[in-house]
């Protein structure tokens, strides 16, 4: 079996990379009602401060995947412009799209 080619394994890394931000960030948004939740049927102290680690725990890797983000979409980029392979780009090019329309040109 011949391995994936560098165009596969960065599209789907990019792909990988957006998925993983919206996890989190769903994370974060569900956490935070919880908070909300919890703060209003008056929670014990503890449970509500593991809580708030747990959304600052994702709050802090959507910065760690963000700049995954960014190298890996400036990587499969480079990887466009000078390919010259017999694979089809559309895939590729399909994720980037995704990418600037999620995320913007960045």
């Amino acid at each position: 079996m011949m391995a994936p080619s560098h165009l596969k394994v960065h599209t789907s890394a990019l792909e990988r990379l957006m998925k993983e931000r919206t996890m989190y960030l769903k994370e974060v948004e569900e956490g935070s009602k919880q908070i909300e939740e919890m703060k209003l049927r008056e929670a014990e102290s503890y449970e509500i401060k593991k809580q708030e680690e747990l959304v600052r725990e994702s709050q802090r890797a959507i910065v760690a995947v963000d700049i995954k983000l960014e190298k890996e979409k400036k990587c499969l980029s480079d990887i466009i412009l000078d390919y010259d392979g017999a694979e089809s780009l559309e895939a590729a090019k399909d994720v980037l799209k995704r990418y600037e329309i999620v995320f913007g040109a960045r």
